[in-house]
């Protein structure tokens, strides 16, 4: 049976509704997963005819009045009593088949149009009505009729299931949580994740969840109690999971949920059955095992089983597990032992027992020990270095949400500065991938107060927050939260000593300052911090191989294997890549996070740009132009200029390439403006794009302005690629033989290791101004060469774009160039002899539209008449 999202069934639905056959589909899912929101978005959704019946279970009793109510919606009624002797029959023979047979033929006798019915919980029609519903699925041929319908359960056997069918699939967390926001906003995320995690992706389960909880754990400010309360959703969406276990087996399961961790030879000392029970519920996938370890598979089966006890009998049980447990795991012998040891003892045992697993990579079930514990610690500053070392390892697994919500709550010790330190480090790395902000001042603050008593651990803190201004570009701020650091340089150890080092280098390359040494070349470091930092620092020399292999380094480390270091790792390798106009390595990189990271949030602005562009590099426009609207969005609400600017350069990349050359301008030029505090020409890679755009909307001062401007930084910043966009920019605004001269003498600067992107994008303005000169035979074979370079980037856009002839107009602007794609199309047509009538038919707009497309057309091509626009046209392909 196959399994479809939400929107995958709209779809579906969509897609039935539309078809030119008659068909059906049975949507399964259980309750409050939304099937009836489903049936009304698809009612609201489809074009043609469609009927939503809702069936009424206080009909179940009467035969066949939910198909009565099916056919009533089909014509308005008119044949009700058309069912009168279908149930005679039915009670006198109890043969279903005649019955369907004489509905069909009913409903061919309606003449319907092609019309989707829609019926909301099938499974709570009468019996006969749902099997007839479901032989009739297969015999609508000729009808008119589509059936889509939705029921409960896992399984729907019987007659009913000869229609074809779909599991809807529950909601992930990321949607079950946005979906609760929509409802009441005020409530703290991070809670809303926990508990949004017990529910199984049923949207009515946590909603009822909610509802039962205290205002201040909604809010976040009081500790939770796990598993959940129980609500009344819980029995519907259990029941099918609980139901035919043996006794043996239901022991099992009852003293499994007692914890969120089990281990399966402790659940195996219950009794002589157990252990063949166990089986029995692994077979079944109610439990699932992970090494010695198993669960209970689905946590509301768990919650309904924790809460069908009491108190007394969960006492009892718990002392039990906490013997059997003793042998074979201490931290769940733990967790058990707390429900009677309520004293310090058991909230440090739980504290170590949610380390280990985090460590293990069971957060989930650590949140479990973590709320449990602090819920029983009354002062939270008696177990600040366990918590301050469980911050650490959840950050170390990017789990920011939960370090943010932890760590609020943490009293350090005033008299241990690295403590206080160490604390406020975690803290900020969390707030800033929660949040993306940062306050200086508070972090000059506890610098202030605890440096000159733990250097080391201030100097860290200072690179951690002078990494985040330097990641956003913001150079000066960066510059100045690190100063303090400098007064501590020797007296550091050697890790703090050599990120401070490795640190102050990257900015000297962001800033694009010759390198103080002649030559950076730090040793291999253990540190993953340090090797990231080194990675950056190469890439921003525009050392690219070089930085390749460090992020490699990273990726490939002990330390950072499944860890926050991984994605980070993986952001930087991304934005190396895209630098060094590798388009198939950034992509694999890009590729690589996206399936498999789960620490750094995938819509943050950065997340949204790499999206957009890998997009972009594949010539898929439109999901370009959506993923840079958010990263535009994000970043503004953000304050991060920088990427803003590298999106709108991205977007104007994209408006080039799509030819659309006036948003082109607008963009670039904004680009041009926002780069003013940035005198590193590399950070901001538009300016020969800015000059093409310029010149071939015939803005010849425009452009040489943005020439010189970029000609100008490079007197003071070195760098390779501005030296050859230098070149590019020059032949652009260059006329005649002198630019073509240009043009070869920028393409001989390229290497062998350069960019081949940027080689084709060279090429590409060369093979346009050789057209235009009229070097029809010249122009060709650049584009030729141009399509090699693009295609052994894999800048598969660009390289298409050219080789189907499709690629963008000669610099000096042809008459093609100042039109939209729509009213290329119309000219095109005009230019082939096509009327008016027959545009506007093969286009689907009306005359009028063609007429007013050509009014704009003969303005703007300073023509008077269709034989004028021919004329013209004809003329431009002769320079193609």
């Amino acid at each position: 049976m196959e399994s479809l999202t939400r929107d995958a069934a709209l779809a579906r639905v969509v897609d039935i509704a539309g078809s030119v056959h008659e068909n059906a589909l049975l949507i399964l899912g259980e309750s409050g997963m939304g099937k009836s929101r489903l049936l009304e978005n698809a009612w609201e959704s489809v074009a043609g005819t469609s009927v939503l019946v809702r069936a009424n279970p206080s009909a179940m009793a009467f035969s066949l009045a939910g198909l009565s109510s099916v056919v009533a919606a089909l014509d308005g009624g008119q044949h009700g009593e058309s069912f009168e002797p279908f149930a005679f029959r039915l009670r006198e023979s109890r043969d279903l088949l005649p019955v369907a047979n004489e509905v069909i033929r009913l409903l061919h006798g309606l003449d319907l149009p092609p019309t989707l019915v829609l019926i909301d919980d099938l499974d709570r029609m009468d019996a006969e009505s749902q099997v007839l519903i479901g032989i009739m699925a297969g015999r609508l041929g000729g009808t008119g009729v589509r059936i889509v319908a939705t029921a409960t359960g896992a399984e729907f056997t019987g007659p009913r299931s000869g229609m074809p069918m779909a599991r809807l699939l529950p909601f992930t967390l990321d949607q079950t949580v946005a979906l609760a926001l929509t409802r009441a906003a005020e409530i703290d995320v991070a809670t809303l994740r926990i508990v949004a995690g017990y529910m199984g992706g049923n949207p009515r389960v946590l909603y009822e969840q909610l509802q039962k909880m205290d205002p201040q754990q909604l809010k976040g400010s009081a500790w939770l109690t796990l598993p959940p309360r129980w609500t009344p959703s819980l029995d519907l969406v259990t029941q099918s999971t609980l139901a035919g276990l043996s006794a043996s087996a239901l022991e099992v399961l009852v003293m499994a949920s007692l914890s969120p961790l089990s281990h399966s030879s402790a659940l195996g000392q219950q009794d002589e059955d157990a252990p063949d029970a166990l089986e029995e519920l692994l077979g079944a996938t109610i439990l699932r095992r992970r090494g010695e370890y198993v669960q209970v598979t689905d946590p509301r089966v768990r919650t309904m089983l924790y809460r069908g006890l009491s108190a007394r009998e969960r006492r009892e049980k718990h002392a039990e597990l906490a013997v059997w447990c003793a042998p074979y795991n201490e931290h769940i012998s733990a967790w058990h032992r707390s429900f009677g040891d309520r004293g310090p003892q058991g909230v440090r045992e739980l504290l170590t027992g949610a380390s280990w697993l985090v460590e293990n990579g069971r957060t989930h079930e650590a949140v479990e020990f973590i709320e449990r514990a602090l819920s029983w610690a009354e002062h939270s500053q008696d177990y600040a270095a366990a918590l301050v070392q469980l911050c650490s390892d959840l950050l170390s697994r990017g789990n920011f949400a939960l370090v943010v919500r932890y760590g609020a709550g943490i009293e350090p010790d005033p008299g241990v500065p690295g403590q206080i330190l160490r604390l406020a480090t975690v803290r900020l790395i969390a707030e800033v991938f929660v949040t993306q902000t940062l306050d200086d001042d508070e972090v000059h603050t506890v610098v202030g107060m605890h440096g000159d008593a733990d250097p080391d651990g201030a100097t860290l803190l200072l690179i951690v927050a002078a990494l985040y201004r330097a990641e956003r570009w913001e150079l000066a701020e960066a510059r100045a939260l690190l100063a303090p650091a400098e007064r501590w340089r020797d007296v550091l150890v050697d890790t703090a000593g050599h990120r401070l080092r490795v640190m102050t280098e990257m900015l000297d390359a962001l800033e694009g300052i010759p390198d103080r040494r002649g030559e950076f070349a730090e040793p291999w470091s253990p540190d993953p911090d340090a090797i990231l930092l080194h990675g950056r620092a190469l890439m921003w020399r525009e050392r690219y191989a070089e930085a390749r292999g460090a992020f490699s380094r990273v990726l490939s480390h002990p330390q950072a294997v499944s860890t926050l270091w991984f994605d980070l790792a993986n952001f930087a390798r991304i934005g190396n890549e895209i630098a060094a106009g590798e388009f198939r390595l950034a992509r694999s990189a890009i590729s690589e996070w996206v399936h498999a990271s789960n620490q750094v949030n995938h819509r943050a602005p950065l997340g949204a740009y790499f999206v957009a562009w890998n997009a972009y590099s594949l010539g898929h426009v439109e999901q370009a132009r959506t993923e840079l609207a958010t990263c535009i969005e994000l970043s503004s609400h953000e304050s991060g200029e920088g990427l803003h600017a590298q999106a709108l350069a991205l977007r104007g990349a994209l408006n080039l390439l799509g030819h659309d050359l006036e948003a082109a301008v607008e963009d670039l030029r904004q680009v041009s403006a926002m780069s003013s505090r940035l005198r590193n020409p590399t950070l901001l890679r538009h300016w020969a794009d800015y000059v093409e755009a310029c010149v071939r909307t015939g803005r010849l001062q425009e452009a040489k302005g943005a020439m010189e401007a970029l000609e100008g930084r490079l007197r003071t910043h070195r760098s390779r690629w501005g030296h050859r966009a230098l070149l590019r920019c020059r032949a652009l605004v260059q006329t005649g033989d002198t630019s073509i001269e240009l043009f070869n003498d920028a393409i001989k600067d390229f290497g062998r290791d350069d960019s081949p992107y940027e080689l084709g994008r060279t090429l590409l303005c060369l093979a346009q101004r050789q057209g235009a000169l009229g070097l029809t035979r010249e122009s060709r074979r650049t584009r030729m060469a141009a399509v090699t370079s693009f295609e052994r980037a894999g800048a598969d856009a660009w390289a298409t774009k050219i080789a189907s002839g499709l690629e963008l107009n000669p610099a000096a602007p042809g008459p093609l160039d100042q039109l939209n794609d729509e009213e290329r199309e119309i000219a095109r047509r005009v230019k082939d002899g096509h009327r008016t009538r027959e545009i506007a038919g093969a286009l689907h707009l009306s005359m009028r539209t063609i007429e007013l497309r050509l009014t704009r057309i003969y303005r703007l091509l300073g023509v008077a008449s269709r034989a004028q626009l021919v004329v013209l046209l004809s003329e431009q392909d002769r320079f193609q």
